[in-house]
């Protein structure tokens, strides 16, 4: 990654410069990357970072070098020898800055930076084939090329352009060449930069600071005041209120209003440490946590030393340092710490305790990690957040079980937390009273300073840039201005030249209103100067291309395009006219309204478009309660259908159980038929056996009796009794 700066100043009036504070910031960021020279650069490797200067600008040596040194990272300049020591009034749009010079470049040298070229008049290389011109741009004058032996062996192409006569050359003189975006990431010769700007980041991870409160409203402007200081800022803050009875609300909504990144939290009931804790730490996304008593302060550099630690190393989960105790009672508190751990008293006001390195052993004997400690999410969510436990502090219960959890803990060896102890005494009431009356003093300055820019209106003209070339320079562009009058006019912009680029319209004023009704594009004949309308863009529908720098709001394009342009240098871009035709003259017309905030028709418009906002808002609640109560309807109608469907599976699976028993029971029935028809079968077929068996028995007993003497002297009997009866008749 190769980064690239213009300019570095204390303010930031255009995209091309960088404040001193976000500057301070983004090197913060970087503290976990390797920032090396361009000879050193592996474009493989993902940790490398190049800090590079276009220009250089004075104000670079000024601010951005004081920094680099700070964090001992290398840099480089890209230097154009025709502008060392003048400034930069050909560059149109842009305040004045100047560039430094040939003494000034000694100095960076000694600072850390190594000097490479940037041609000798800044020329477009793009279009140029010339043998003699090119030889001219690219050659370095002797009295440079004795400044330093490692400088001048890098080139940077002008507004990132270069065509292949220019890379060849290139090729012949130096070790490799930077673009802005029109290259690559793995070409030596056309390798892509990083345009930075106040908003870019290079963050590893995210940062949190939460602010609790119970009843310490006296002291919490102290403690918002301590993290809006930081040198590298939260990227959340929130400020929460237990159910507090003093004017912990008042304060943390004001800072809320003011702040877009913080955030007030008011529980409804007092919830106790643990759960306003763990709901606390649920109402952010940060990868990094730390709480701050809203009766404590941090040091100004307390985030950046943390986070630095917890960037430092993945296994790293908990950042702590020493602390400074203050407050009346801070002496009685110093003397109760044992000796190996008091450090130096500082004015009588500050007592340092010093803490141990970081032992898992000793940790468990007690603790020495501060609840501001800085902490990962990650590490958080693995041991559950804060619990509850007899007799344990619940900051200490959290960090000894992250440690036991395998999670490491670093401690960076400063007083960067201030931590108060309480006063009974009257004094110190007053002095935090102060910080409150200082507060509330601060916000009303602030009211005052807006009511006066509204009344005055500072800025009170635009202006439209017609590009002939790639930029908006003095010589690459057409600019005129127009008065915010609160009129229609007619703006016309003639050129003879190509046109190439967007129509750009710069309302240079604080927050004003602009209107852009129709724009007309003629051509006509450099000879003839016979008028053709070649296009025509009578509303939005119509347009294409509209872009606009973030500080800008569109409110309509229904009919016409409506903006409300806000804090510094805001940008409307519109079309894009590519290459329209060389040897052609040009003619824009642009029907355009446009209004400052002195105008008493400027508050009208906003309380209008307030209005229709209002309105909105009130159509998409009541479309909101209308839809809600078609969910409430879907839902009702979801739970009949879901019994239904309950009611169909219980008879489905009924019916299911009904066919599976009936078809259990005739194949029980089958099954006993069978058995039975077996068992009688065998019966009939026992008992034929049995009579049988017992008819041979009879007919033999029968024969044996029919054979017996005995039975046939019975016969004779009956035979001889039988012949005497019929004797006797």
């Amino acid at each position: 990654m190769i980064l690239m700066y213009h300019k570095v100043f204390l303010e930031s009036p255009t995209v091309w410069w960088v404040d001193a504070d976000n500057f301070y910031r983004q090197m913060c960021e970087l503290k976990y990357k390797t920032i090396v020279y361009l000879d050193d650069y592996d474009p493989d490797n993902p940790n490398h970072v190049v800090i590079t200067f276009d220009g250089c600008y004075k104000n670079v040596l000024e601010y951005a070098v004081p920094i680099l040194k700070k964090f001992s990272y290398p840099f480089e300049v890209f230097i154009t020898s025709d502008y060392l020591g003048k400034d930069n009034s050909f560059d149109t749009g842009e305040p004045p800055a100047e560039f430094v010079s040939f003494d000034d470049l000694k100095t960076l040298i000694d600072s850390g930076a190594r000097v490479q070229w940037h041609t000798k008049s800044h020329r477009n290389l793009k279009d140029v084939e010339d043998a003699n011109i090119i030889q001219d741009e690219l050659s370095i004058p002797d009295y440079l090329i004795g400044l330093d032996n490692k400088s001048f062996r890098w080139f940077a192409y002008p507004n990132g352009d270069w065509n292949e006569t220019i890379v060849n050359e290139v090729k012949k003189r130096f070790a490799g060449a930077l673009s802005w975006n029109q290259g690559n990431d793995k070409d030596i010769y056309r390798l892509n930069r990083i345009t930075v700007t106040n908003k870019s980041s290079f963050k590893k991870a995210t940062i949190c600071v939460i602010i609790a409160s119970y009843n310490y409203g006296q002291f919490l402007v102290e403690a918002v005041e301590s993290v809006l200081r930081q040198t590298r800022p939260a990227d959340e803050i929130l400020i929460v209120d237990d159910c507090s009875s003093d004017n912990t609300a008042e304060i943390g909504m004001a800072y809320q209003r003011e702040y877009p990144y913080i955030k007030f939290h008011r529980n409804e009931k007092n919830l106790g440490i643990v759960n306003n804790f763990n709901q606390a730490v649920s109402m952010t996304s940060s990868d990094y946590i730390c709480f701050l008593g809203a009766d404590n302060r941090f040091v100004s550099n307390y985030i950046e030393k943390t986070a630095e630690v917890l960037d430092s190393s993945d296994d790293i989960a908990i950042a702590y340092t020493d602390f400074a105790l203050f407050g009346q009672r801070a002496r009685l508190i110093y003397e109760n710490y044992e000796d190996y751990r008091k450090g130096e008293i500082i004015d009588n006001h500050f007592y340092i305790i010093r803490f141990p390195e970081f032992d898992l052993k000793e940790l468990k004997k007690g603790n020495y990690i501060h609840g501001s400690s800085m902490y990962k999410r990650k590490a958080f969510n693995d041991v559950g957040g804060y619990k509850a436990k007899k007799n344990t502090p619940e900051d200490y219960n959290l960090f000894l079980r992250m440690a036991e959890a395998g999670w490491k803990a670093k401690r960076i060896p400063l007083p960067l937390l201030e931590y108060r102890q309480h006063s009974k005494d009257q004094a110190n009431i007053v002095l935090s009273s102060y910080a409150e009356l200082n507060f509330y003093k601060s916000h009303y300055q602030k009211l005052c300073e807006e009511i006066s820019k509204l009344e005055k209106g500072e800025w009170s003209y635009l202006q439209v840039f017609l590009p002939h070339e790639s930029g908006y320079s003095e010589d690459k562009s057409i600019r005129k201005e127009y008065t915010l009058s609160g009129e229609t006019v007619t703006m016309e912009i003639e050129t003879e030249t190509d046109l190439n680029g967007s129509l750009r319209i710069d309302p240079v004023a604080l927050p004003a209103y602009v209107e852009i009704d129709s724009i007309q594009l003629y051509e006509y004949d450099l000879q003839t100067k016979k008028e053709i309308k070649t296009l025509e863009y009578t509303s939005s529908s119509d347009f294409s291309g509209l872009t606009t720098s973030d500080n800008i709001v569109l409110l309509s394009k229904d009919e016409s395009y409506r903006f409300i342009c806000l804090d510094s240098d805001p940008q409307i871009f519109l079309g894009h006219y590519d290459s329209c035709g060389k040897g052609k003259a040009f003619k824009i017309q642009i029907v355009i309204r446009a209004i400052s905030v002195k105008s008493k028709e400027f508050l009208t418009i906003i309380q209008n478009q307030v209005i229709e906002l209002r309105n909105s808002k009130e159509k998409l609640e009541h479309t909101c309660i209308m839809l809600d109560n078609k969910v409430m309807e879907n839902e009702n109608l979801a739970i009949v259908l879901n019994e239904k469907d309950k009611e169909i599976t219980q008879y489905k699976e009924s019916e299911l159980e009904h066919k599976k028993r009936v078809e259990e029971l005739g194949s029980d029935y089958n099954k006993r038929i069978e058995e039975l028809e077996s068992d009688y079968n065998k019966r009939i077929e026992e008992l034929e056996s049995e009579y049988k068996k017992r008819i041979d028995e009879l007919s033999n007993k029968l024969n044996s009796i029919y054979n017996s003497r005995g039975y046939k002297l019975l016969l004779k009997y009956y035979k001889a009794k039988s012949w005497l009866l019929r004797k006797k008749k």
